[in-house]
């Protein structure tokens, strides 16, 4: 018995804004027997074409426990384009450990699957494109495990204050009716606070209070709470969510911040090479061509204070009359 690589899927990947890359290949490595036959064929299964969506890209280092990379493909295309894509993603320098997460749709019906695109040197010491599948199958013991634990709070919770309503409806009629004999229950449930349930994963934590824990503390024993129902359950997706949101919020903060630095380094260029040409055109002596230039760069970003910080647009024709007043001003001419 040998291996020998053979050809598994073809995808078709949609990367956004109309565009498909083609033709991409995934091979892998399998035991052949010698009366298999591995033309058009993998394992008995004939190969077909599979669409998948670009998802976005990951550090391949920074997984979350709760999904294993399975299985190992290799990437070949004749397509140039698609070849062109996955060496601008992947293949430069700074793309160490990024790695590409695709959806692949599900065959025969079959759920969807998630695949990670990456890059690894091979034996011969060259770079290639390779492709494992994401397991996800951790991430949803856990939510399932999640679902069990908040209906078992929400349950608890909802009896709890449903013996206080009992309770407080049989002072209220001692009350009425003077004091009567009482015995213990024989199953009396004790009173139980929730105030956090806790799911952990391995190394993630992730920590939930419901809102009858939180108002029960602040509520006096006259002034009985109805049972409310319970909250949306957190999933790790809504955790996800939450993280991605927050990097989205930060993207859009730097590239403001870019677009304004941008918007002063253009002004502070064009009005550098006024005060230049107009030193020059007016034959300043040395000693006082520092000092007028320092004078002259401070006067005319002062003057502009307010279009700079609203960005607005501020034309060559604007900083060159401004320049040309204060010259005239400092040396009289």
């Amino acid at each position: 018995m040998t291996s020998t690589w053979g050809k598994w899927a073809v995808l078709e990947i949609a990367v956004g804004q109309g565009v498909t890359v083609r033709d991409v290949q995934l091979w892998r490595e399998s035991a052949v027997t010698e009366d298999s036959d591995t033309s058009g064929t993998m394992g008995g299964v004939e190969i077909g074409l599979i669409a998948g969506r670009f998802i976005g890209s990951i550090n391949v280092e920074k997984l979350p426990v709760w999904v294993n990379k399975t299985g190992t493909y290799r990437c070949y295309s004749e397509s140039w384009t698609t070849c062109s894509f996955f060496r601008a993603k992947l293949l430069r320098r700074r793309h160490k450990y990024r790695g590409l997460v695709v959806e692949l749709s599900g065959r025969n019906g079959a759920a969807k699957e998630y695949v990670v695109f990456y890059k690894q040197l091979g034996a011969d010491a060259q770079l290639r494109v390779c492709c494992s599948n994401l397991d996800l199958s951790v991430k949803r013991r856990l939510d399932r495990k999640l679902v069990v634990t908040f209906a078992t709070a929400a349950a608890t919770a909802t009896t709890t204050a449903g013996n206080a309503d009992a309770a407080d409806a049989a002072a209220a009629a001692a009350a009425v009716t003077g004091p009567t004999p009482t015995s213990e229950p024989a199953s009396s449930l004790p009173a139980i606070t929730i105030s956090a349930t806790t799911a952990t994963a391995t190394t993630a934590t992730t920590t939930t209070t419901t809102p009858d824990a939180e108002e029960s503390s602040t509520l006096s024993p006259q002034q009985p709470q109805e049972p409310q129902q319970t909250s949306s359950l957190v999933h790790i997706d809504t955790v996800i969510h939450r993280t991605q949101l927050k990097r989205t919020q930060s993207s859009i903060k730097l590239h403001s911040l870019l677009r304004k630095n941008d918007h002063k380094q253009q002004f502070v260029s064009r009005l550098s090479q006024c005060i230049l040409g107009g030193l020059r055109l007016r034959n300043i002596p040395h000693p006082q061509y520092e000092k007028l230039y320092k004078m002259t760069y401070g006067a005319s970003e002062f003057s502009f204070r307010n279009e700079l910080a609203t960005q607005q647009e501020i034309t060559f024709e604007q900083i060159q009359n401004c320049v040309e007043i204060l010259l005239k001003l400092f040396t009289r001419s």
